[in-house]
């Protein structure tokens, strides 16, 4: 699970396995190993790569999915990519998840992550 949640996350930015390792301040085979699910990270790695990731450490190893469906990859923009992949925007992963399995389509929750950011920016605008 870890594992996938890192590839993932890393993913979800576009990142190739050696951007993360040099975002991370960590070894390109090392991640790949980590992704992998060869070896298991250091606690120092673990908190290198969430904070490349920007995601709270707890989240990559936390037991809920935690997992962006894969149908979403792509059919989001970096910026969706970007939002999604943040630690307090985790229920979204949650949402998608549970409408996947509803029989909503990725272009259907993609057009309610635009409305969400929109009203968002609005928001921290005024």
């Amino acid at each position: 699970m870890l594992s996938l949640k890192i590839k993932n996350a890393r993913e979800s930015f576009g990142w190739s396995q050696r951007r993360l390792a040099e975002e991370a301040g960590l070894s390109f085979s090392y991640v790949g190993m980590v992704e992998s699910g060869k070896i298991q990270p250091s606690l120092k790695s673990l908190d290198k790569l969430a904070n490349a990731l920007k995601v709270d450490p707890s989240f990559l190893i936390e037991k809920e999915p935690g997992l962006l469906p894969y149908q979403f990859k792509d059919h989001l923009t970096l910026k969706e990519k970007e939002f999604i992949a943040q630690q307090k925007n985790k229920p979204w992963i949650t949402l998608a998840s549970e409408l996947v399995n509803e029989g909503v389509t990725p272009d259907e929750i993609k057009d309610l992550m635009k409305t969400v950011l929109r009203v968002r920016g609005i928001k921290k605008q005024k």
